[in-house]
């Protein structure tokens, strides 16, 4: 089992942020006070994907934020 803290910490960008919308709805939202964005991931509970997934769709998302904030 894991929590949010723990997929944050793993990303390792302080401008991330993981929480729970509402039913069957997480949310990244990338927020660095020039770029901001959000992620919706449709699970019903965290732990119903697997950290690795977590770890991959966060990474990209971060990845993808910063690409925009370059152009």
């Amino acid at each position: 089992m894991f929590n949010t803290d723990t997929v944050v910490h793993l990303i390792g960008d302080p401008c991330l942020k993981l929480y729970h919308k509402g039913k069957g709805c997480w949310c990244f939202e990338f927020d660095d006070h020039e770029q901001a964005g959000t992620k919706m991931m449709l699970v019903e509970r965290l732990n119903d994907l697997p950290l690795d997934t977590w770890l991959n769709e966060g990474k990209a998302f971060v990845a993808a934020m910063r690409a925009q904030r370059e152009r």
